[in-house]
Formats: C-alpha cells, structure tokens, sequence
C-alpha cells in the first residue's frame, strides 16, 4: 500500500513539472492548428487536412465543460507514467523515484518536453508512441500493461499521420532486435508487429466510420504536393507532363509559390481555384504518384529528402512559431475557436503570457532555446562516450536497443515530417527529449553498477 502511494505522489510530481511550463504561462499553450483541432473536437467536423481523431481526444478530455486544463494535464501524465516506468525497467537498482524526478527537472528545463506537453496539440504523442513502442518490446510478462502500451501506440498513430509512418518505419528497422534476446523480448516482439497492424487497419476501418471513406491521411497529396513546390520539382514535371497529358494544374504551372510562405494553400492559390482539397485529390495524387515511378524525380525526392532532413536536424529551438504577438488577435484561428467554443475560458488565454508578454515572451523562448542547446549538445557526447567499446558492452542488449532505437526515432522523424511536409522546429522538438532521457537512464544504472563495484572492492581490501 504504502509502495503504491509513493509511486502515486511521484507520478503527480512528475507530471507537474512536465506542466511547469502550461502553468507558468497560465493556460495551455497553443498553436496555429489548435484551432482546427478545436472546431473538429466541438463541432465532429472531419478536417481536410488534419486527422480527426485529436479532435476526438479533444472533445472527450474537455468533456463539454469550458475547461482546456485536462487535455494538457492527461498529456503529462501519460509522459509521467512512462518515464517512471522506463526508470524502474532499465534503471532499477537507482533511487527510481528520486531519479526520475531529478532527470524529470532537467527534461522540463531543457527540452521540448514541457513545452509541447502543455500544449493543445498531438505534438507530444509522438514520444509518447516511441516510448510505449519500447516499452511494449521489453516491459512483458503483465497483461494489463501491454494492453495499455499498445493502446498508446494505436492511439500516438492516430493523432498524427506522420506518426504512423514513424512508428511503422521503426518496428521495421528494429525487427531483428524485437526478435532476438530473452524470451521475454522475443514475446513482446509479437506484440510490436500486431500492434503496428492493429494501427493501420484500426485506423482505415475507424475513418471509414467517421468519414464514410476509408484512408490513413485525407490531405496528404496536398502536402506532397507542396513539398514538390519547395523542392522545384513540381513545375519540372508538368514542364514534361504537361505537353502530353491534359492537366488541370497545367494551366497554373506560372502561378505556384514556395509552401514556406503558404503560397500553395493561399486563398488565391491553383489548389483553391481548382476547387480544395477533396477536388484536387485524384488529380495530384496521380502527380505523386507518377514522381515517384520515374527515376529522375524519384531521384529528386531522395535528394531533397535528405536535404530537407539535415535542415530539419538543425532546428534547436523549442518554440519559433509561438513567437510574436499573432496569437493575441481576434482573428487568429486559435483565438476565434476558444471565443467560440470555450467563452468562460477566453479571459484566462488573453490573460496569458503567450498573449500578454511583449513580443510573445522573447526573452523566455530564447533562455529556454539555450537550454534546449546545451542539454542536446551535452546529450550528444554522452551518446558518443556510449559508442566507446568498453561502454558499449556494458549496456547490455536491452540498453543499447533503447539509445539506438530513440536515435534512430528522432533521425526518422525528421525525414518523414521534413521530406512531406517543411523543416519546422516543432518536428524536433516534440520527440528529441527521448535522447536525453535514454542517455540518462543509461548513466543512472552505469553510475550505480561502478559505485557497486567501488564499495565491494573497499570492502574485499
């Protein structure tokens, strides 16, 4: 009893630092799609291009009262929960409790943690799916608990089209590390490859109910279509396309902008004049599809794939985008929606220092920027201290699958949501923190493994 009241006050501690930066600011943080998100969780409207299901986590945390606390607060939580756990499976003999705190700290003050756990955004999920992805391979041997991981992992691929990708790409990279090791491990492989597949049919069967059409991601082909404007090639292909094939997009072939300044989707757009997204979806799908069955722009989408990757490895910041005075406007889209749906609550977010601060708290974002910096940096070489022999073999099987599967997460990330969509600090930042916590669980055993030691040659002299 009294094991379980400690781990309950730990979980609450947890998760009230991960909300340290939410309640600093006052109210949950927000961003430009909060607002989408918002109409599709108040009104059931099936977003164009955003998937509907974080809507729905919306609608049922909110629970129809002007209260945006709870989302932000289950989000915690959830990250709560799973740190606690990942100390207890991969760093036991250590103080876990007290270690998790103390490692919780230096997460909330230099990462992206805090900020995108507080924050009306599906953002955070995408960690939380890595870690429970983890945790469903190696935490075996308890029902309930894989059951609950492998709800995460569902439900992290339902919120984000990109984390469906992510994950998937992930269990394919580690399937002979899911399959090898203890019979535990091999168990819970298993559980991995039908849990990814549960969340691809789940997914097309569950849009199929809520839209009448069964698909994984509705505006993809707007998306891709974008990057193919960003990256030049777009206007390339209908230049050989074009002369042979009778497209519509062919007569706007001089009027496409660059996607970094919402060109492709402005209100005078070819995507608008050609009718929106639902309109344009079997004409440009046929242009992705063809990019990429002939050699030369498949070429050109590896290319900038890996371009668009090393940028988007170079985004160190934790909040570009909630700079600026934007979200104080009653014309925003995050300001209209909280008017509109929850008017009791609209008081506290003008009131709020996202709103309220000049130049929407420079000063703050850029101490929490260098934060971030150092932390990465500083996780950086203690990952290259880890890739040393003698360390290597230290951490054992499980150890070294989780800092290379949390590398290799944060590396597919970034390719996924740059390479589809634009290099944008947010990709990075909702799912770099895993590094610095798998490289300070690592360090929490090794500490205790060498002091261990120490104490029992002391001891034998």
């Amino acid at each position: 009893m009294r094991e379980r009241r400690d781990n309950l006050i730990a979980i609450l501690a947890l998760a009230s630092m991960i909300m340290g930066v939410a309640i600093w600011n006052g109210f949950p943080l927000v961003y430009a799609d909060t607002g989408t998100y918002l109409v599709s969780a108040m009104d059931g409207v099936v977003p164009e291009d955003r998937p509907y299901w974080y809507g729905v986590y919306l609608r049922w945390t909110v629970l129809g009262y002007p209260w945006p606390w709870l989302p932000v607060t289950l989000q915690a939580l959830l990250c709560a929960l799973l740190i606690l756990r990942l100390f207890r499976l991969h760093a036991p003999r250590t103080r876990v409790r007290l270690t998790a705190m103390v490692c919780t700290t230096i997460l909330m003050l230099g990462t992206g943690l805090g900020w995108n756990a507080g924050q009306l955004m599906p953002d955070i999920f995408t960690g939380i799916g890595v870690l429970s992805l983890l945790l469903l391979w190696s935490d075996t041997g308890v029902l309930w608990r894989t059951i609950a991981y492998s709800i995460l992992v569902i439900t992290s691929t339902w919120v984000h089209s990109s984390n469906l990708i992510i994950i998937t790409l992930l269990v394919m990279a580690f399937l002979p590390a899911f399959g090898s090791g203890r019979p535990p491990l091999r168990q819970g492989w298993r559980g991995v490859m039908l849990t990814t597949v549960m969340a691809w049919l789940g997914l097309l069967q569950a849009n199929r109910m809520a839209d009448g059409e069964a698909y994984v991601a509705k505006g993809g082909h707007v998306f891709l279509m974008g990057r193919m404007v960003d990256s030049g090639m777009l206007p390339a292909w209908l230049d050989a396309h074009c002369p042979k094939e009778q497209l519509a997009l062919c007569a706007y072939r001089d009027h496409l902008r660059p996607v970094d300044s919402g060109g492709f989707n402005r209100a005078d757009s070819p995507l608008q004049h050609m009718g929106g997204w639902e309109a344009t979806r079997q004409e440009y799908g046929h242009i992705v599809r063809s990019s990429f069955m002939e050699p030369r722009f498949l070429w050109w989408h590896i290319r900038d794939g890996l371009r668009s990757t090393f940028v988007q490895l170079h985004l160190w910041t934790v909040g570009e985008r909630l700079r600026g005075t934007w979200y104080r406007e009653a014309d925003s889209p995050p300001y209209q929606a909280i008017a509109q749906y929850l008017p009791d609550a609209l008081p506290a977010y003008r009131s709020s220092r996202q709103c309220e601060l000049p130049d929407g708290g420079e000063a703050v974002l850029q101490a929490a920027d260098h934060g971030y910096q150092f932390t990465m940096v500083a996780t950086a070489l203690l990952m290259l201290v880890a890739l040393l022999p003698g360390v290597l073999r230290r951490l054992g099987l499980e150890k070294r699958v989780l800092l290379s599967m949390t590398i290799s997460a944060v590396l597919i990330d970034c390719a996924v949501c740059a390479g589809s969509s634009i290099a944008d600090d947010r990709f990075l930042s909702r799912i770099s923190w895993i590094l610095p916590l798998a490289a300070m669980l690592c360090i929490a055993d090794l500490a205790w493994l060498r002091s261990t030691q120490n104490t029992g040659q002391a001891v034998s002299v």
